[in-house]
Order: structure tokens, then sequence, then C-alpha cells
């Protein structure tokens, strides 16, 4: 059975980074009644709260299987993971890749999602990998709406997209990706590849 906490954790985590998505007047008008601090310090502890509740219910949930993956397809998931590490890597310089995808970051967390999906068929996986994948979704269909357009629009560009950056993108996605494969089975308790042994 998956962990009430789990369900509550990501629940509560996706609402909350939606709301400046779908509800960009709500989000202004309670940081200009917080105060910008205040209200960073708020989204802060709620996501730190949330990320504690899926910690927690991850490891209490007893997982159903519902369906089992493939072998063959644990050979795409390190190249599905590194591909959203640097997609994600890109979303915070001034890439080339961040210029032709503007979602660079939800693209990230929707192909990590989708890569533990692909290998992972138990139902607290669903729950938080899927909770993650529709995030992304929905965060991608919501940015693409006439009022994020227009806010987009009217953001001023601050550094010109160059190639180099681009470079330095799968630099950093490539060694957190590796990074992350290292420490997988130490910090979660389970090895990326398990086909490797």
């Amino acid at each position: 059975m998956t962990s009430p906490l789990l369900i509550l954790g990501v629940s509560i985590f996706i609402l909350a980074h939606l709301i400046p998505v779908y509800a960009p007047d709500f989000r202004t008008k309670t940081m200009d009644r917080m105060g910008a601090l205040p209200y960073r310090l708020l989204f802060g502890s709620i996501a730190a709260a949330c990320l504690y509740a899926i910690t927690l219910g991850w490891q209490t949930s007893d997982p159903l299987f519902i369906y089992e993956p493939g072998q063959a397809v644990f050979h795409f998931m390190p190249l599905v993971t590194a591909t959203g590490f640097i997609f994600l890597a890109s979303a915070f310089l001034p890439t080339k890749l961040r210029n032709v995808f503007p979602d660079a970051r939800m693209i990230g967390i929707g192909l990590w999602a989708a890569a533990h999906l692909l290998v992972n068929g138990d139902t607290r996986s669903l729950w938080l990998f899927g909770g993650f994948l529709l995030w992304s979704l929905l965060a991608i269909v919501g940015n693409h709406t006439h009022a994020a357009q227009k806010r987009q629009a009217s953001a001023p560009q601050t550094h010109k997209p160059q190639i180099k950056y681009d470079a330095i993108a799968v630099c950093i996605g490539l060694a957190l990706a590796a990074g992350a494969t290292a420490l997988h089975t130490t910090i979660i308790g389970v090895s990326p590849l398990p086909y490797a042994g």
C-alpha cells in the first residue's frame, strides 16, 4: 500500500508549484501582501515539508507491483536521465537550447520522471514519478497560455544565447547524471544500473 504521506506530499508539492503558472495574479497579490521574502520563506518551507513527507512516505510504503519493466528499458534509462539533466542545466544558462525550448527546466524534470517510470512498475513509483511527470506536462501547457506568453514576451533578455553555454550545460548535465548514478545505490538503496551487475 502506498503511504498517504507520499500521496499528500506529492500532491501539495505539485499544487504549490503550479500556482505561479495557473494563478499568477494570486501569487503576485499574496507576495505583495506578505512581502517577497516572507512569501519565499513560506513557499520554501512548504516545499521542504512536502519533500520530507515524500521521503518518509516512500520509506514506509509497501509497494504493489503493477507491471514488470522489460530488461531492455534499463539500457534507455541512463540516456533519458542524462538528457533530462542536460535540459535542466540549460534552463539556468543563456543556452540556444533554452531559446528553442523555453520550458527546458520542466522538460528536464519530465524526462527524469519518465526515465524512472520506464524501470519502476510499483505503486509508490507511479505516484512519485507519475506525479512529477504530470507536473511537468501541466506546467508546460500552462506556460503556453496567452497570459504566460505575454509575461515571457515582456521579460527582458539579459544574456544573448551562445553555443558555449550549451557546451557548459552538456558538461554539467552529464556530471550530474554521473554523480546521481554513483550515489543512487548509497542514498536510495537501489542500483540504477541493475543490468551492469
